[in-house]
Parts: C-alpha cells; structure tokens; sequence
C-alpha cells in the first residue's frame, strides 16, 4: 500500500487533535481529514478512502473515552443531570461535536403543493444530553450479509467512493447538511433538495428549475401540541421542466450541487448531460416529454441502486425502449385537433344575398353560396320573382 509524506499524516493529526480540544465538529473533523488526504496525487482512492477510517476510529475513540469519563463523574456524584464537562474541564463529546440547525426543519417536501405539514415529537428537554452511541448491527442471525466483503461482486472505484461518503452522511444527515450549506463556496440550490443529494436520492428537477428565478420566501409556521411539534410550510407551486433548455438550465445547478459534495463524480455528471441532450436533439424541440421520463426513470433507477452510474447507457435499455422508442411513436401517433369549420368556407347550403339582388359576379359553381330564393331555396328565381307564400 502506497505510503502518505510526513506532511500529510501530520495534517490528519493536528485534525485530530483539534476534534480532541474542541475547535471542530466531528462532522468538521472527517471532511478535513479526506481533504487532507485528496490532495495527494498518485495515490488511489481506495486507499485514500482506507486511512481515512484509521483517523475516523480516532475519533471515535475518544467519543467513547470521553462519554465513559462522563458517566463515571456522573455515578460518583449521584447527580444524573450532572455538568456538560468531565475531568478537569475538558469538553465533552457533545461540545466538540454537536452542529444543531437555526431552525428544526423536515428537508423533503412535496413539490408542487402550496402546503406542507411535518408531525414530530419535540425533543427540546434532552437538548442538553448527548443521545447514547448507536450499537453496531447483528449480524448473528444474517451470515449471509456479514461475509458480503468476500462474495458480494467489487464495485468500481467511483461507485465504492460514492457508498462509502453516503454512509458517513447517514450518520447525521442534518449536521452535514448544516455544515455543506454554511461553507463560503456553497453553490445556490433549494434547502429541501440539499438533504436528497447527501442521502443520495434522485433530484426533483422540476423544485430547482422552480427555485432559479423565484423571489418568494418559504415560511414556516410551528405549533406545538404536547411533545408533538406540528410544522406547515408554505412552498411555492413549482414550474414543471418542458423544454431542453430548461432541463439544461435545472441540471447545470444540480450537477454543480452534487459535485460540490461529491467531487469525483464531475466526470460522470457531464457524460449524462451529453447523453440526454443528444436524445433531445434527436427527437426535435416537438417531442421533449420522452426525454423527460427516460431521464426521471434513469435517475430514479440510479438512485435506488448504488451498482449503477448515470452512464451506464446499457443497464437503462429497458427504459430507453419504455419512453424514447415507444413513446416517440405513441407521440407521432396522436391525431392533431381538426380545424373548425367556422375558420373556413362559409356554408353552401345559405342562399347568396347578392344573386337576389342581382349583383353576385360568379357564378353557382364558383359562389360560396347557394344561387337561389331567399324566400323558398328555390333555384329557379330570385326573391324579388318569387310567387310562392312567405
């Protein structure tokens, strides 16, 4: 295994020892720590991604050391509210790791309605206490899931860095999106949308092409119940995506967004803009809907999956013949409405007012109206000689 200089490994260190004193988060600690490592060249990214965890379980450790130091102060003093520091001042775990958000917030919301409602149960009096660490998963009763490393079949390398940075974020979703959204380079995108990109959810397209030019704010409004906490949103309708160009304006925002947190898959972002852009130009500016549900399934598929890039062009050829293929000919198919008989001749069948009075220069063949009696539709005579009853 390739080795990292000096400077390097001293980097990680001073990361850990500052986690230790309380300067940084965890969640700040371990983003730190893979920019340390990232900026050294020629080395691969497994192996990057491998030290990466020797100086995480650092981390850890001195969470568990410095929670066990908390808990023994606490039963030598029989105080079990006791002070938030153990020892001889030191912080404790959760002043050098805890990033609460301004405001409690559910971040997916559904897009397109003018209200959103979020029931939870209101947690403000633990606030103050450290929640207990979660124990590892069993896999006494699974043998078949623990030997996974040995059978399971390898990813690629952009799959296995992607999986492993979706599982560090599902350690605290929340933190890491209040630690994403306060950096100074933070690209533009919608609040609800950051949690579905750390998750590693499909993006809704239609809420960030909605969000480009919009001016209006989303309110929050919060009543408590008891310890139930009842939040109602007030979102803005969305604009739905219809055109090439406004799928490309909605896809440059999102793939900056997800390359700014996962930045090796710049790469692949760009390859299936080009993908579906070619399959617009394909299709014609008259026929955008194909492409538009090829690209959600694609996305929904990738999403749900973490064996799959969004190039992968072969593993989505079911759904290439679904939308493009069958759903270009459905589309091509569909009858135009017929114009209105109104919008054109008039009909034959009215008498020409004009060939009564004697003034219509064509003749009955050429007139758009009947040459005959206003009074009896008769052909032979005009109003004027008519002697039938009116």
């Amino acid at each position: 295994m390739p080795a990292f200089d000096a400077q390097t490994v001293k980097a990680c260190m001073d990361v850990v020892a500052s986690f230790r004193t309380g300067i940084c988060s965890r969640v700040e600690a371990i983003f730190d720590i893979h920019d340390a490592l990232r900026d050294v060249t020629q080395i691969p990214k497994a192996t990057v991604l491998q030290a990466s965890q020797a100086y995480i379980r650092m981390l850890d450790s001195w969470e568990r050391s410095q929670q066990a130091a908390h808990e023994h102060g606490t039963r030598a003093n029989g105080n079990t509210g006791a002070s938030s520091t153990a020892g001889a001042g030191r912080p404790t775990v959760m002043q050098a790791t805890e990033v609460e958000s301004a405001t409690p917030e559910c971040d997916t919301h559904s897009v397109g309605t003018t209200k959103c409602c979020h029931a939870e149960f209101d947690n403000d009096s633990n606030d103050n206490e450290r929640a207990p660490r979660k124990r590892p998963l069993d896999f006494a009763e699974l043998p078949w899931f623990e030997n996974e490393k040995d059978d399971s079949p390898l990813l690629s390398e952009l799959l296995e860095q992607t999986r492993r940075l979706v599982l560090v974020f599902a350690e605290d979703q929340r933190q890491w999106k209040t630690f994403f959204t306060n950096r100074r380079d933070c690209p533009q995108f919608p609040d609800a949308e950051w949690v579905n990109i750390i998750a590693g959810r499909a993006i809704n397209l239609d809420a960030v092409h909605s969000s480009m030019f919009s001016v209006a704010l989303e309110s929050k409004h919060k009543e408590k119940v008891g310890q139930l906490s009842i939040t109602i949103d007030n979102i803005v309708p969305s604009k739905t995506i219809k055109t090439h160009g406004d799928w490309l304006a909605a896809w440059e925002r999102t793939s900056a967004a997800i390359a700014f947190i996962f930045r090796h898959r710049s790469s692949e972002l760009d390859g299936y803009r080009s993908h579906i852009s070619q399959l617009f130009t394909m299709l014609g500016p008259s026929m955008p809907d194909p492409v538009l549900n090829y690209d959600r399934g694609v996305r929904l598929r990738t999403a749900a999956r973490r064996n799959l890039l969004l190039t992968d062009v072969i593993s989505f050829l079911d759904l290439q013949t679904h939308y493009i293929t069958i759903g270009a000919r459905l589309s091509n198919s569909v009858p135009q409405p017929s114009r209105s008989r109104s919008s054109g001749k008039p009909r034959k069948h009215d008498p020409c007012r004009r060939w009564n009075d004697g003034k219509c220069p064509n003749t009955s063949k050429d007139c758009n109206y009947l040459h005959c009696c206003t009074k009896c539709t008769s052909p032979g005579h005009t109003a004027g000689a008519c002697t039938g009853r009116t």
